[in-house]
């Protein structure tokens, strides 16, 4: 604790919190050791550093790497790259898989507890993913029969979250690049496969938030060095491409289709983003994941080629939001479309890293239809999203049906001149008045005499349009 720059109070609080702790571990492997439960010490280690964390997860299903260095050197390559940087990860794994800590019983054990120990760093050692969601890596032949590196998912691969899912391919790909193992050669059969099989987990098993096309698949899958591979996670099976050789199973694998849904197709962009600064650095060619965000951008634009060399810079409008919208839900505004919500970049408190925030004003002007709560839909970022309020925005742009121009400052001001009804409300509202009061009683008279006048006028109207 003496590594704190802290006040010295604060230090002895923590100094007296991880005494306290270690007092109650210390008894609670004495109860341990009476013998009465199946284990005689306390299976939860204690960690108190990201390093610690690691180690004790994969400990867990590799003892041998408990005290073998991998702490010291979780440590040093923090200093030289940072901390929770990406291509420590990938150092780490390629070390481990050479066995530079410890020794295995065999080669894909070593790139297997590798490869689990760059995701377990990726998730700060606080999440059960690399041990139930990446659970598995062996050797599969090529067509040339040659190894490559097929990577075995769960469906709890999920909760350690779809940015680091997807960088679990990357490590994958260095530690195979490292240890001199072919690329995955995909058949034209089990790239249909993966789409039928993705289609199929939309469809029948779970809706998620992205829905890729065959030609996405087909381009991942095409392109991707390593393959995706999982146990079975549902009763379903496949309604198309059974009995394939290298695949193992007919029945859906739920983790498979996460990396192909959650991972790739919605991170790709994050992840070439670190690739573009470093990835040279380390051989890792994968400029097909640039190619692919020009591919979903070119899909989800629906311009035609001619318009989209025309504009290459320019920002195209994504329809993937409203493209499965269920009936009945409304549509606020088509992607680009004139008139729909403006965005201002930041956070207030109520808002945190992921949901939104529109002006109290607005909701006023919408009736509040839109409340606190509300799901939406968004056509960029593209992620859903739910609402808040943050009075310190700028509120809505109206135009009414008469063709006027308003940009209400108050939220009396949005209800007195914006919503039809805001003057009856208005007046139901006020202290002392009641349904049955002179007050209700003239306000209902006279929205009664505007539509009998409106209504006469209707009538007046017709002959004149029938004569001509």
């Amino acid at each position: 604790m003496s590594n704190i720059v802290a006040a010295k109070h604060i230090k002895e609080y923590f100094s007296t919190l991880r005494s306290k702790t270690l007092e109650i571990h210390e008894l609670a492997n004495k109860a341990r050791k009476v013998g009465i439960d199946p284990q005689t010490h306390c299976d939860i280690p204690i960690a108190a550093s990201v390093a610690e964390r690691v180690e004790a997860i994969m400990g867990s299903i590799s003892p041998n790497l408990i005290g073998s260095g991998i702490v010291e050197r979780i440590s040093e390559l923090e200093k030289q790259y940072g901390f929770g940087d990406w291509r420590a990860a990938l150092v780490l794994a390629d070390e481990i898989s050479s066995e530079k800590f410890c020794k295995f019983e065999d080669k894909i054990t070593a790139i297997n507890i590798g490869i689990r120990t760059g995701f377990a760093y990726i998730t700060q050692g606080v999440v059960s993913a690399p041990l139930e969601g990446l659970i598995n890596v062996k050797f599969k032949k090529r067509k040339d029969g040659k190894d490559y590196l097929a990577i075995y998912y769960a469906g709890p691969i999920r909760g350690g979250g779809a940015t680091a899912s997807a960088v679990t391919t990357v490590i994958a790909d260095y530690v195979r690049i490292k240890q001199g193992i072919e690329k995955y050669d995909p058949t034209e059969q089990e790239i249909k496969r993966m789409y039928t099989e993705v289609m199929d987990y939309y469809e029948r098993v779970e809706r998620k938030q992205y829905k890729p096309t065959e030609q996405e698949i087909k381009h991942i899958i095409s392109n991707l060095p390593v393959e995706l591979d999982g146990d079975p996670t549902s009763e379903l099976t496949v309604s198309n491409y059974k009995g394939l050789q290298r695949i193992e199973t007919d029945r859906i694998r739920g983790g498979v289709a996460l990396m192909l849904t959650d991972a790739l197709p919605l991170k790709g962009a994050k992840v070439m983003k670190k690739l573009n600064e470093w990835g040279a650095e380390f051989k890792l060619d994968w400029q097909w994941l640039n190619d692919y965000q020009d591919l979903k951008k070119k899909i989800h634009a629906k311009t035609s080629e001619t318009e989209s060399e025309a504009n290459d810079n320019k920002l195209k409008p994504n329809y993937s939001y409203i493209a499965e919208i269920v009936a009945g839900r409304p549509v606020f505004t088509h992607p680009l479309r004139h008139g729909g919500f403006r965005q201002r970049y930041g956070k207030s408190r109520l808002t945190g890293h992921g949901s939104w925030a529109i002006s109290p004003i607005t909701m006023q002007v919408l009736n509040n239809y839109l409340a606190v709560g509300t799901q939406l839909r968004v056509e960029r970022p593209g992620k859903s999203t739910s609402l808040t309020s943050c009075d310190s925005i700028e509120g809505p742009i109206v135009k009414l049906k008469d063709g006027s121009v308003h940009k209400p400052k108050t939220e009396e001001e949005a209800k007195i001149r914006l919503i039809p009804e805001s003057r009856f409300n208005e007046t139901l509202s006020k202290p002392k008045s009641d349904l049955g009061t002179p007050e209700t009683e003239n306000l209902e008279s006279e929205i009664n005499n505007q539509d009998k006048n409106e209504e006469s006028t209707v009538k007046q109207d017709v002959p004149k349009e029938s004569t001509e």
